[in-house]
């Protein structure tokens, strides 16, 4: 039971930092896209 809660913790917290990292990757993108945009036009 207690290796079984463990794991489900380490999962959790490996989906929650992938999910946090896709989120600030398309952060960037957009960043970068608007300063691309700015300086094209």
């Amino acid at each position: 039971m207690k290796i079984e809660g463990l794991r489900r913790d380490a999962i959790n917290r490996v989906c929650t930092i992938e999910r946090r990292l896709m989120a600030s990757v398309q952060e960037l993108g957009v960043i970068k896209s608007k300063k691309l945009g700015t300086l094209s036009y």
